[in-house]
């Protein structure tokens, strides 16, 4: 496997994570209006948001993976201890603690955050439009 190959599966999981949209209700506007210029509006106010609020994702998957990598670490070592390898032991527990960790984040079902889901809100209310949820 070429190294480009597990970059691209993280991008696309990562992309999976923000997948997440607004629901509008049905106002007259929503069902005069055609669906490709309601898609558009959404799109502008979600780079709207993606400009205006840092994003969490990348630092919590970071941080959750760095602590998964430090737990498979410590029982590594007492497992390499075990079998008279602890330094081995370390190196294979953290490679699969913090690969269980990232995976797990990325395949975790995840909301916007917050302060996301109502910038968008906002920038869609100012527009005409009702959010209702996030799916």
């Amino acid at each position: 496997m070429t190294p480009r190959r597990p970059l691209a599966l993280v991008a696309l999981l990562l992309a999976g994570c923000a997948a997440q949209q607004p629901v509008l209700y049905p106002t007259d506007r929503l069902v005069r209006e055609d669906a490709a210029i309601r898609d558009e509006q959404v799109s502008e106010c979600r780079q709207l948001a993606d400009a205006n609020v840092p994003s969490t994702l990348a630092n919590e998957t970071l941080r959750e993976t760095a602590v998964g990598g430090g737990i498979g670490a410590a029982s590594g070592v007492v497992g390499g201890a075990i079998f008279g390898s602890p330094g081995t032991g370390a190196a294979v527990g953290a490679a699969s603690g913090a690969t269980a960790s990232l995976l797990n984040r990325l395949f975790r079902s995840s909301t916007p955050n917050p302060t996301y889901q109502s910038y968008v809100s906002t920038c869609l209310s100012d527009r005409g439009y009702r959010v209702v949820g996030w799916q």
